[in-house]
């Protein structure tokens, strides 16, 4: 990785995420081996190059440590301490937050100072002297677990995972913990199906909702994850949780909305005094740029007979060839349809006269005749 610059690795990052999510894709057309190696192989490829991004604002690349780590994971050491920890960078970073920037202490501006950093690591302190002299003190695991994932963690995450199994496996705290694990190594579908069940089970467990935020996020969901944040902050007490909850929220934005465009001729479309239609014909609006009704539509739609009369809007969406920009003046038309041929014109069915020429959205009548 020497000579390396940060746009180098950027883009070795994206190409390696895109190869992951292509990998999953591709999972049951692989045996379960053949997965296991490549996904491992890969992600350890995409960790090498993210945590040389997070270099650049640390340290030195120390390649030969990096490099030493890789090997070891590729001999063998399937989500091991170099796999969880390739595994959480990713975690993080499909977010857009790298571990620094998610747990690394703040300033004034923020909510963690040194001070609470301190009584932080003494509450874990308590909490593991608590759970190493009872095992089965299944709060001090639940806890444990939680605040190891959280904070990147997951090889510790998964021994307090273990530990509080071992004691109620049903636990909805201990398998949300298990569930941010699957999420964290890729397992996506398996952590949506035991996050649905830990909700359904506890639905105020704000650590489930923080999860399930995470995991609509992975999926692009910015909707459905900002809901679930949402829910962490209006359910959770912790002050960590909450704040990572507002982060992700504020970094998931959602999908700028398609614009309206409003409608570019509008109007009434019915049956003259005697004139009538069989309950299974179509209507056809034509929007057209001559005034005799001679060449080809520039817009259409397609209207049942049985809703006569009917108001109808043409725009944008109408046009019939793609490219085309509607103009400045058009005259519309109506006619009966019976046979469910646009291409086709039946004798006597009736039509409407072309109006126009029509330059606003202002209503216009139309009478079949």
């Amino acid at each position: 990785m020497d000579g390396l610059t940060r746009d180098d690795l950027q883009t070795r990052k994206d190409a390696l995420m895109e190869e992951l999510r292509g990998l999953e894709a591709e999972r049951s057309k692989l045996a379960t081996e053949a997965f296991d190696a490549r996904w491992a192989d890969t992600l350890d490829r995409a960790a090498m190059a993210l945590r040389g991004l997070d270099c650049f604002e640390l340290a030195p690349i120390d390649t030969a440590e990096i490099a030493r780590e890789v090997n070891a994971s590729v001999e063998g050491v399937t989500f091991g301490r170099v796999g969880w920890g390739a595994a959480v960078v990713l975690f993080f970073a499909v977010l857009g937050f790298s571990l620094s920037q998610a747990t690394k202490p703040r300033d004034a501006g923020g909510s963690m100072t040194g001070a609470t950093v301190d009584q932080g690591q003494a509450k874990l302190d308590a909490l593991e002297a608590r759970l190493d002299k009872d095992p089965q003190d299944l709060e001090a695991a639940a806890e444990l677990a939680h605040t190891a994932i959280r904070s990147g963690d997951l090889e510790a995450g998964m021994k307090y995972v273990e530990a509080g199994r071992k004691v109620a496996p049903e636990d909805p705290r201990i398998k949300s913990s298990l569930a941010a694990l699957m999420l964290a190594i890729g397992y996506t579908d398996r952590a949506e199906g035991l996050l649905d069940t830990v909700i359904n089970q506890e639905p105020t467990l704000a650590r489930a909702w923080l999860w399930r935020g995470v995991l609509y996020s992975t999926k692009g969901d910015a909707e459905q994850a900002r809901a679930a944040f949402r829910k962490v902050l209006e359910l959770s007490d912790d002050p960590e949780d909450r704040r990572l909850a507002a982060a992700m929220m504020a970094d998931t934005v959602p999908e700028e909305p398609a614009a309206v465009t409003p409608p570019r001729a509008r109007g009434h479309v019915r049956l003259a005094d005697g004139a009538s239609a069989p309950q299974d014909a179509l209507v056809f609006v034509y929007a057209r740029r001559s005034a005799d009704g001679s060449g080809p539509p520039l817009a259409a739609l397609k209207l049942p007979a049985s809703s006569l009369p009917l108001d109808f809007e043409l725009g944008d969406k109408d046009i019939i060839m793609q490219g085309v920009t509607w103009p400045d003046e058009v005259w519309l038309s109506a006619r009966i349809d019976t046979d469910g041929n646009a291409m086709t014109h039946d004798e006597g069915a009736p039509e409407s006269a072309p109006l126009g020429p029509v330059s606003s959205s202002d209503p216009v009548e139309l009478i079949l005749q």
